[in-house]
């Protein structure tokens, strides 16, 4: 099995448009600007938008992964948190709607974050804010 993690950027569009219409809450400029793709033998699988919120401060959106490639989320967190240290990040937050990310989420040694985020967001109280902290 071969799986690569690229960015969007450097995939031709058309690829990435037909990949997002199973993925219907993402906007092709949206990934072309800050997101990466990951692909399984050269089939796109999934994609993910690392969007910088403040200096050193990303956040992990619009995470999405098709259901037979989902035992591969912990292998792509991992990956996403290496990325996310490449590009400078001391901090990752995400942001889960779902009990199943929320157990995912813990045991990647994300932690939940209090009811309010510090950072400028229009995410109003659904769901749960988690965050990772880099190492040096």
């Amino acid at each position: 099995m071969n799986m690569k993690i690229v960015k969007a950027s450097q995939l031709p569009e058309k690829n990435i448009s037909e990949f997002l219409k199973s993925a219907h809450q993402i906007k092709v400029e949206n990934i072309l600007q800050s997101g990466y793709m990951l692909e399984v033998n050269d089939e796109i699988s999934g994609c993910f938008i690392l969007e910088k919120m403040a200096d050193k401060i990303y956040e992990l959106k619009k995470f999405y992964l098709i259901s037979t490639e989902a035992i591969k989320i912990p292998t792509l967190f991992e990956e996403i948190l290496s990325i996310a240290k490449e590009i400078g990040a001391k901090q990752v937050f995400v942001h889960s709607h779902k009990l199943m990310t929320d157990i995912i989420l813990e045991s990647l040694n994300f932690y939940p974050q209090a009811d309010q985020i510090i950072i400028n967001t229009s995410i109003k109280n659904s769901g749960k804010w988690w965050s990772y902290t880099i190492a040096d």
